[in-house]
């Protein structure tokens, strides 16, 4: 996270802020021992010898890589010293391309006006 403030002048603050992620991860692929049906041996697979399970491939669902991007820029003018007007704008993006994830790759603005006055 990188963030940066400016007061350019007493009343006036302005702030940039972003945080960038990158993540990848994977698992093994999946392997079981005593599998051979037989009682005293672990009980997770036990008896699993006589289906025919083709495990071999399921360790390539979980190749993820994804990459996030969140950058925020906001400006706050302190009207009174009970008062103050803020606005800011957001921009996110979010990017993974793994066909066994939802594919919720996009991005998106949102932005914000406050008035607030405080009780003091």
């Amino acid at each position: 996270m990188l963030t940066a403030n400016y007061k350019p002048a007493a009343k006036w603050d302005i702030s940039l802020s972003g945080t960038y992620t990158y993540s990848q991860a994977e698992m093994d692929m999946i392997t079981f021992d005593n599998i051979n049906g037989q009682l005293g041996f672990d009980p997770a697979t036990n008896g699993m010898s006589m289906y025919d399970y083709n495990l071999s491939k399921v360790h390539t669902y979980s190749d993820l890589e994804i990459q996030q991007w969140d950058v925020s820029f906001g400006v706050t003018y302190q009207v009174s010293t009970k008062t103050s007007l803020s606005a800011g704008i957001n921009y996110m993006s979010y990017d993974e391309d793994e066909q066994y994830l939802a594919d919720e790759s996009g991005s998106a603005y949102s932005g914000v006006v406050n008035l607030a006055y405080w009780f003091r």
